[in-house]
């Protein structure tokens, strides 16, 4: 009897430390879709799951859309990532993407971590330059993803979160230190596509689209800033640039 005890206390403690082991989470892809690590990165518009098993809300957001990327003059209706690299590659003309009379903004604040602060930047770019400066950004955005096989860092991401619904608090900067630098929220429609830095005092890339009846979407500006800052100090300066003065 006593061996026979035995072996049943082994097989139900046996049973106790059994645990339930999960598939292993996917790589993701630069919109959050899972994918084999093998495999070449899917369409921005494949069916996608992001962390939790939430559905990518981007696919319900692109699904149908016309990207710019069909015919010479299709109109974009949402920002995919393969239209950025098509600015680099020479695929998609940058006067396609720009507003003769609103030009491109450059917005540039890179404190960095040195004695002397670094000048900031605050352009609006007509004509050549515009689509010059255009292309050269893509170019960049490409050519930092590609230096991460692993796709790790300098993902180049677009959202299109608030094209249908404007971003309530585009703009907006409390509680500065100063009243006077304070800045109002000022309410705007745009996709974005975007390539996060790597850490801190390297740069977070931003391109800003903004929606138009008649062009479609259209790139007004890009915004590059130190990581480790307050997000809103750059975005209210961008903005400060973005509203301010127009091409002749």
């Amino acid at each position: 009897m006593t061996w026979v005890v035995v072996v049943v206390l082994l097989l139900v403690g046996c049973k106790k430390e059994k645990k339930h082991t999960p598939n292993e989470s996917p790589t993701p892809t630069a919109s959050g879709a899972p994918v084999d690590a093998a495999a070449a990165q899917p369409s921005p518009t494949t069916a996608a799951t992001v962390d939790a098993g939430e559905p990518d809300p981007e696919v319900g957001l692109r699904a149908g859309k016309r990207t710019g990327l069909g015919a010479p003059d299709e109109k974009p209706e949402v920002a995919v990532e393969a239209l950025i690299k098509g600015i680099a590659e020479g695929t998609v003309a940058p006067a396609r993407l720009i507003d003769p009379a609103a030009g491109f903004v450059k917005t540039i604040i890179m404190p960095g971590a040195e004695e002397k602060e670094v000048p900031e930047v605050h352009k609006r770019l007509c004509g050549k330059a515009a689509e010059n400066e255009l292309v050269a950004l893509a170019k960049n955005l490409v050519a930092q993803e590609a230096e991460d096989p692993s796709h790790m860092d300098h993902v180049i991401a677009c959202s299109n979160n608030f094209l249908a619904s404007p971003d309530p608090e585009f703009g907006l900067l409390e509680d500065s230190g100063d009243p006077k630098t304070d800045r109002p929220a000022r309410p705007l429609a745009y996709a974005l596509c975007r390539s996060d830095a790597a850490g801190e005092y390297d740069a977070n890339i931003e391109l800003f689209l903004l929606p138009d009846p008649e062009r479609g979407l259209h790139v007004a500006g890009a915004l590059t800033w130190e990581s480790g800052m307050n997000p809103e100090g750059p975005w209210a300066s961008f903005a400060d640039d973005l509203f301010k003065g127009k091409c002749k």
